[in-house]
């Protein structure tokens, strides 16, 4: 499970948990094979995620979206958020799912997070951490190019110029 991060300025993966199922939790001498601690135990997808998200002051909201094209599907989410956000902005950030899609998508192939043969969880948190870390670097320098790509090019901010400004 990853937890990601998106913005207008760039997206990136924050977080990472391996989720194990029964089958690998009620197998103890397994589990120390593969360097997973006594104290690791089955937690659920739900769980999971609720761990990753900082819950103070937070709310979380069951969502339900309808496909336009096919009215019968419905798709559902959890989101947990501040408590003060409102039902637009929730709507709004839910509607980006893609972003994380493209976290993964950028991430695999310019930084290697699908490129790991470990048998070991150790050795598999140890390249998600470093894929991340990667992946959060570039998208860092990249939000940086675009500001200075956009500096180069936009007329200062006091200008009554009537050109359309460019928005990135």
């Amino acid at each position: 499970m990853f937890l990601a991060y998106a913005t207008s300025r760039g997206r990136t993966l924050i977080d990472r948990r391996l989720y194990l199922p029964t089958s690998w939790t009620d197998d103890r001498d397994r589990c120390r094979r593969a360097g997973i601690d006594d104290t690791v135990g089955f937690t659920t997808k739900v769980a999971m995620a609720k761990a990753m998200v900082r819950r103070e002051d937070r709310r979380h909201w069951g969502l339900a979206r309808r496909s336009v094209s096919r009215p019968e599907e419905i798709s559902y989410s959890i989101a947990y958020c501040p408590a003060g956000t409102t039902l637009d902005e929730l709507i709004r950030i839910a509607g980006s799912r893609w972003a994380v899609e493209e976290c993964f998508q950028t991430a695999k192939q310019e930084c290697g997070l699908d490129d790991y043969q470990v048998r070991r969880y150790p050795g598999w948190h140890r390249h998600m951490t470093l894929a991340m870390a990667t992946h959060a670097c570039l998208t860092v320098l990249r939000a940086r190019q675009l500001d200075t790509d956009k500096a180069e090019t936009d007329p200062p901010s006091s200008s009554t110029s009537a050109s359309p400004r460019y928005d990135g």
